[in-house]
């Protein structure tokens, strides 16, 4: 009656969904009827995909179709999306008719209800299409939430949450009061108090009703009602659209942005961490998201945020706080894009950039802080905390304490803005709490707290602590036994010795414990802050003569003084505590924290700076601010008066090692010592710091693990840790740092990458425990670089930056015949372990076995790999003896290996083959065993030891197909290339039961295409042993990357088996190199991280197969592409389903373009049978077809290659014709021809061609140039310069050179030609003269000198490529005739001129550009030092230099052979595919036929790949 009354109309109309209606529908329609006014009804689907542009439509259609008009009035009844699309059809139907706002849900009313912004939602992102339009009348009724909680406790329950987010937001944005009632009423809120919550409801609508009338239309001041939702809305947006299995609602992803974009405030220096804290706080106290999904990539945000309507002009927009209650300005500020991808990114990278200088504050102590809040709380009278570190630790330590208050979160309250915390003690009086105490990983919490609550008292009563996995393996077991020994009675829940655990409160006796502290002296200080609460005076002895870590135990002793109980200790083991109580001081000031104060003053020691930390000085109560006395012995000065530290390094790379050193007074900071050590001159040894083997991580352990992936030698001590400096980063490389969730393994590797360039450290949000401002310290007081880290990176273990490849397996498998080809092609020394232990023990192995037997030789074995492992700096081939994993020193090794991202090869061969050659041969000491018998044993082990396999399939096999493959495998990994994933590319389906059939096929089969899928469950038998054997027949013929799939019988194929076969063949495709690896979803989540974590260079395809033939919509579609991307790690989407009917093709095309508004991810969408061949000619990337000599197809519908190209060409999704050309003049005689024409054929790209233009006229190029049909070309003299101005963008290569010699044609955002000139002249030089200088420094040493001759283009492609050159020593030697020009070459590029070739020595490399009539310059003393020679003429039968160079023995490189590289890079540049090198080669080489002296240069390419 009364909205009748309110909007008077002819007809209503009722839109509400499903749930909604299914509560109140009927109600509502019974009491409306009693109006008289007509009212129509329309139903939706619940969910955010119902706020759609199709949906508006659907509902305007039926209004046209009631006659509603413009006397009509529509009614949203329902949550946030019903209101906001309810409101756009208000806005827009007959230009505008009234609406009326019934929210239902918490986060409605206080939202979308308020404000007269309506909305529907696109791919590209929310709200992007909608309008302002204010409701006449909004109705609010908190019984609303009741009714859902009835019927839907859990999705009611997440709603709730998501609407106290918005309140939330309101106050921190415009009210700190209320934002205070959020965070002290949790409880009262939490249980649906319905007077709490008419009171934040109403002050939350207030809020924004007045912030709306300031602004109705979002000019400026409605802006900051945005706050939390520029990062949230991109979260959103790539969660499946609030989906309530795996989905995030609005308001938790506005709580996420809450808190990142707090985190935005604090690192621009406006936000105090405190506030920061709070509102992290408050947000988790209602069980709120604060992280960014894992599965959620960073570049896909940054776009999604990009994309939001709030940003303009490519700016980024986002509301900032200064403080609790008011934001920086009243409206949207302007923010670094980069910045804000910083601080989202999960991972950090530091950037060194010289020496850093500053003074710092470091957050308050953790120490004392997880020491004063129980004190606080068992106190009796009020206690105001100044300086109370805000972290992760305290928060759950203050959580807990609030279960355990009579008052709950009335003992807490904060003053001054955030700055003092005042404390309800309780006089001891606590209580049994209402549910378990979780602490996360906060075992010092765990340990006080486990004290704490023996003293409390209740019939029936019990306290259960708990945390998270990594807590449930932290020891407490000395600790409790002393306890239940005493008379507790404590329970362990799961494991024993570790929490979670069950503490009966019975109350805790006066009289002695009797404990162990040698693993912990939490342990102590937990028993000491529980003991002035016992029934009697209670002492406690320890069976130690003291306890370890001694500073932080005296440090409990002192703060119990201060409130009030006077600790005696009779003897170095004894305490004896009075039963007094506590009583609180007014105030208590935490000191800053000593811990965190080591790092700032450690990045001053490593770079060479000067920083002070205020607050921690001469007179703290905590160990570790004597850590600066370290700092001072490595050569550091130190400068400390009672309230400050202040150091100031040497200059970098001089910093002096501690020799052996006891940080057992201070084991925290040991981890900061052990990052300066490794740059640090001579050995530093760690001891007394055993017990960090039980904090966080294994810390010792993991220290080890992670600096030895940055090139540190160093070694797990009993109780520390050994490390040999570096003397600066010479010889160390960049990682990746696992930090194990471990706030001080981030801290210190934060350090150590202010020196050492390319360290990411992932896990950067870990700081938060204790020093929660750590990166912006670095940035703003510090003035360290920092950038965000790729969220890509894989992380199973980092990649090292020269990696060495080993070679494990059987005695006789191949390892050293093979391995020795290996480290010539890759340009590597060969380490042969066997030589190694020869060169070792002065005798023949089968020698030493003989007289010491076959285990002292194993010692030795691990003695010299790991001697080898740690000397050789430079990445080898290392080839060990069959035995190697016989012991498990070795074992470790190997794997300690693989984890530093070294790569380790499991050579196999069939064992009969092995045992015919080791009984063939006596010069090998003989096993203790048959070969079959060790083969049993030892495979297993090999496993565990390797990355991958490689297997040889017979003796026979070592020829060049099997050399060729082990090379493609290993320089994958060594280059870390991963196989393209490009537009328009094809995947050929393999379906032979067995290979064999195959080999003869397969290079006609791969013609056209750009991947071979490997069928492993269609082979005639998919054991592992088979598969294994399978692939390396097909290996051996294929030139294409591998895409390995064992389809299921679910999703359509033929394996049967269980998932943990399912996984180990996974994972043998794998360890086998596959380029791709198909996992299928409908395995568990555990099986897919598992294949995902071990990908190293391979790409998943995470695939979905459905071949029910059901009807699905485009959003359903889109919605299993987007779950396919959320499961995190994949590298490539793929949704096939079987279908009867066509119009699904578009709904295919429909999801796929709404996925990729989403996402960068190559999505793969197909439609099975007959009616869906469609979709196969309109899919992008990589797809499945079928070949003519193929048994018969791998799923309905597929079109063999040929055909999908020319569907392509005939509906205009490729061009008919792509045409290249080689401009210049005289070009008559160009191989260019031969080998783009092959490689464009080998590509199936017909219609494809490269043609010359003879031509000196640059306008007759342009001419060509501007053809429709014009897809790049080639350019050489005359023109190389007149088409520089003509390029619409140039590379770096070719304005430095001067010349264009690549043009290659790209489309804009609006379908125009871009052109793009390069100069890729450079590149073949450089690779080819660089491999070569790999192979002089392996087998030489020493960093020769470099001399170019000649002055004029080649010559600046030349100069430009040699001063890319890794491993030459002094400036680019320059040498002309005309002196003139060598001079000018020799200024542009920092080079320096040479007068006169018969005085320079010492050349390494000489790289001539002359034309052949001037050759004769060059003496012969110069190559008879055998020097790296590349002729750059190109005349078929070589020129005289040529010949004359390998007379004398050089090296040679000559112009064909750079022809053929450059060739072979720009293939790939117009073809996105990796370049055909094998056809390419037998082109060039018949070209210039035989006297060219290019065929012996490129055998290996022409039977290879």
């Amino acid at each position: 009656q009364e909205i009748v009354q309110a909007v008077p109309a002819h007809a209503y109309i009722l839109i509400a969904d499903e749930n909604v209606f299914a509560l109140y529908g009927e109600k509502f329609i019974q009491k409306f009827s009693k109006t008289g006014k007509t009212l129509h009804v329309k139903v939706l689907p619940s969910g955010e995909t119902t706020k759609d542009r199709k949906v508006k439509e659907e509902v305007e259609d039926y209004m046209l179709e009631m006659k509603m008009n413009r006397d009509s009035c529509c009614i949203a009844m329902g949550g946030g999306v019903i209101g906001d699309l309810t409101g756009y059809i208000a806005a827009t139907y007959m230009r505008g008719v009234p609406f009326v706002q019934i929210p239902t849900t918490l986060l409605a009313m206080v939202d979308a209800s308020v404000g007269g912004k309506t909305a529907v939602n696109t791919p590209m992102g929310k709200n992007l299409i909608g309008a302002f339009h204010q409701p006449v009348v909004v109705y609010m009724d908190m019984a609303f939430l009741d009714g859902f909680s009835k019927r839907d406790p859990k999705r009611a329950e997440r709603e709730f949450r998501a609407g106290i987010a918005e309140i939330i937001k309101t106050g921190a944005i415009w009210d700190a009061s209320l934002f205070e009632v959020c965070e002290q009423k949790v409880e009262l809120i939490q249980s649906r108090d319905h007077a709490v919550l008419n009171e934040i409801v109403r002050r939350s609508v207030a809020i924004k009703a007045e912030v709306v009338t300031l602004d109705p239309k979002e000019g400026g001041l409605r802006a900051i009602l945005n706050w939390g939702h520029t990062v949230g809305h991109a979260v959103e947006g790539l969660c499946g659209m609030a989906d309530y299995s795996d989905g995030l609602l609005h308001g938790e992803c506005v709580a996420i942005g809450m808190v990142l974009e707090s985190n935005l405030a604090r690192a621009m220096g406006l936000l105090h961490s405190s506030a920061v804290g709070r509102i992290i706080r408050c947000i988790q106290a209602y069980n709120l998201p604060i992280k960014i999904p894992e599965a959620l990539h960073i570049d896909d945000i940054m776009k999604k945020m990009m994309g939001d309507k709030k940003n303009t002009g490519g700016k980024l927009k986002c509301v900032l706080l200064d403080r609790i209650g008011h934001c920086y300005e009243p409206k949207a500020s302007m923010v670094d894009v980069e910045l804000v991808r910083m601080v989202c990114s999960p991972n950090i990278s530091p950037v060194p950039s010289g020496p850093l200088s500053g003074t710092v504050r470091v957050p308050g102590s953790k120490s004392v802080s997880n020491r004063v809040l129980p004190l606080a709380v068992m106190g009796r009278g009020d206690c105001r905390i100044k300086g109370l570190l805000h972290s992760d630790d305290t928060q759950r330590c203050m959580e807990a304490l609030c279960l355990l208050h009579p008052q709950g979160e009335a003992a807490f309250e904060w003053e001054e803005g955030g700055e003092v915390l005042r404390v309800s003690g309780t006089n001891g009086n606590l209580r049994v709490p209402k549910q378990e105490l979780y602490l996360g990983n906060s075992g010092t919490s765990a340990r006080f707290l486990s004290g704490v609550a023996t003293v409390i008292k209740e019939e029936g009563g019990s306290v259960v602590i708990t945390g998270n996995k990594r807590m449930k393996q932290r020891p407490i077991k000395d600790m409790v036994d002393a306890l239940v020994k005493f008379g507790c009675t404590i329970e362990y829940l799961e494991g024993e010795g570790c929490p979670p655990i069950k503490i009966v409160s019975k109350g805790l006796n006066g009289g002695t414990i009797t404990m162990s502290a040698q693993i912990s002296s939490q342990y102590v200080s937990g028993i000491l802050l529980a003991a002035p609460l016992a029934q009697g005076d209670l002492t406690l002895q320890l069976e130690e003569d003291k306890p370890i870590s001694e500073p932080y135990v005296d440090m409990t002793v002192g703060m119990m003084r201060e409130f009030g109980v006077q600790v005696q200790k009779p003897s170095s083991n004894s305490y004896l505590i009075p039963s007094s109580g506590y009583t609180n001081p007014p105030v208590y000031e935490v000191e800053a924290d000593a811990s965190a104060a080591t790092y700032p003053l450690a990045i001053a020691a490593i770079t060479g700076g000067r920083v002070t930390c205020e607050a921690v000085g001469a007179g703290s109560v905590q160990g570790d601010a004597n850590f600066c006395h370290l700092l001072a012995k490595m050569g550091c000065k130190v400068e400390q008066t009672p309230s400050s530290t202040t150091v100031e390094g040497p200059p970098a790379g001089q910093l002096m090692g501690l020799g052996e050193i006891d940080m057992e007074s201070m084991t925290d900071a040991f981890m900061t010592a052990a990052v300066l050590a490794a740059v640090a001159k001579g050995k530093t040894m760690i001891r007394g710091v055993a017990n960090q083997r039980v904090k966080e991580c294994n810390r010792i352990l993991v220290m080890v693990e992670e600096l030895g992936k940055c090139g540190v030698v160093c070694r797990e001590l009993s109780d520390g840790i050994e490390i040999e400096g570096a003397g600066g980063v010479e010889g160390l490389r960049g990682a990746t740092i696992l930090c194990h969730d471990d706030h001080r393994i981030a801290m210190s590797f934060g350090v150590l990458g202010c020196l050492l360039p390319g360290l990411i450290i992932t896990e950067k949000e870990c700081v938060e425990k204790t020093y929660p401002e750590f990166w912006d310290h670095l940035r703003l007081k510090l003035r360290a670089q920092l950038m965000s880290a790729d969220s890509h990176i894989h992380l199973e273990g980092s990649k090292a930056t020269d990696p060495h490849c080993i070679l494990i397996g059987m005695r006789g498998a191949g390892k050293t015949t093979m391995g020795k080809e290996l480290a010539r092609r890759t340009k590597r020394e060969f380490v042969d372990m066997d030589d190694v232990a020869v060169a070792e023990i002065g005798m023949q192995i089968i020698d030493f076995v003989h007289a010491n037997g076959w285990p002292k030789f194993r010692e030795l074995e691990a003695a010299l790999l790991k001697r080898v492992l740690q000397e050789k700096k430079r990445g080898c081939i290392i080839a060990c003896g069959g035995g190697i994993v016989e012991t498990e020193e070795c074992r470790e090794g190997l794997k300690a290996a693989a984890q530093a991202g070294h790569m380790v090869v499991h050579m196999m061969r069939d064992i009969r083959e092995i045992e015919e050659l080791l009984t063939s041969d006596p010069s090998r000491p003989k096993l203790p065993e048959p070969p079959a018998v060790a083969w049993t044993r030892r495979e297993p082990l090999y496993k565990q030891c390797s990355t991958h396999e490689f297997l040889i399939l017979s003796a026979a096999e070592e020829g060049e197909a099997a050399h060729e493959e082990l090379f493609s495998l290993v320089d994958r990994f060594l280059r870390s290339q991963l196989a393209p994933v490009v537009e328009d590319s094809i995947t050929i389906s393999l379906t032979y039961p067995d290979m064999k059939e195959a080999s003869s096929y397969i290079p006609e089969i791969e013609r056209g295409a750009d991947v071979l899928e490997f069928r492993v469950d269609l082979l005639s038998d998919c054991s592992l042993l088979n598969a294994r054997l399978q692939h390396a027949i097909l290996r051996r013929v294929a030139t294409l990357p591998i895409l390995w799939t064992v389809r299921s019988v679910s999703q359509g194929g033929k394996f049967a088996g269980s998932e943990e076969e399912m996984l180990a063949l996974l994972q043998l495709g794998l360890r086998l190199g596959c380029e791709f690896v198909d996992v299928e979803s409908c395995w568990s989540t555990a099986m897919c991280k598992a294949v995902v974590d071990k990908k190293g260079s391979s790409r998943v395809v995470a695939s979905f197969h459905d071949f029910s033939e059901r009807a699905y919509t485009a959003e359903e579609l889109e919605k299993l592409f987007l779950r396919l991307r959320m499961q995190g790690g994949a590298d490539v989407v793929k949704v096939a389903i079987r279908t009867t009917k066509a119009t699904q093709v578009a709904d295919m095309q429909h999801a796929i373009n709404r996925f990729r508004a989403r996402s960068s991810l190559p999505a793969v969408g197909l439609c099975m049978g007959e009616e869906g061949k469609l979709s196969r000619v309109l899919n992008k990337f990589l797809t499945f077809s079928t070949h003519p000599l193929l048994p018969g197809t791998a799923a309905p519908g597929q079109l063999v290659a040929e055909d999908i190209r020319r569907l392509k060409v005939e509906l205009g999704l490729l061009p008919a014709t792509c045409s290249f050309f080689l401009f210049g003049s005289p070009i008559a005689k160009s191989a260019s021809p031969a080998m783009h024409n092959a490689a464009f054929a080998a590509c199936g790209l017909k219609g494809w061609s490269y043609e010359r233009c003879e031509t000196a006229d640059v306008s007759v190029a342009l001419e060509t140039i501007s053809s429709a049909s014009f897809g790049g070309g080639s350019v050489t003299i005359p023109l190389k310069e007149e088409l520089l101005p003509h390029m619409h963008i140039l590379t770096d290569s070719a304005r430095r050179i001067g010349a264009v010699n690549t043009i290659t044609v790209k489309r804009g955002g609006d379908g125009s030609r871009i052109l793009i000139g390069d100069n890729t002249d450079w590149v073949a030089i450089h690779r080819l003269v660089q491999d070569r200088l790999n192979m002089r420094r392996l087998a030489q040493g020493g960093e020769p000198r470099v001399l170019l001759v000649g002055a004029g283009g080649t010559a600046r492609a030349a100069m430009y490529a040699l001063k890319k050159l890794r491993g030459i020593t002094g400036p680019v030697l320059v040498y002309n005739r005309t002196k003139s020009r060598a001079e000018a070459l020799a200024a542009e590029f920092g080079a320096e001129v040479v007068e006169d070739l018969s005085s320079v020595t010492q050349l390494g490399v000489i790289v001539s550009t002359i034309p052949p009539d001037g050759h004769a310059v060059i003496p012969e003393t110069l190559l008879q030092a055998r020097p790296i020679m590349l002729d750059a003429s190109y005349l078929p039968g070589g020129t005289s230099l040529s010949q004359r160079a390998a007379a004398a023995g050089c090296d040679l490189i000559i112009g064909p052979h750079m022809l053929f590289e450059q060739a072979t890079y720009q293939s790939e540049r117009w073809t996105g595919r990796k370049a055909r090198r094998s056809v390419m080669a037998k082109a060039i080489c018949s070209h210039f036929g035989a006297e060219s002296g290019l065929q012996a240069l490129l055998a290996h390419e022409m039977k290879g790949q």
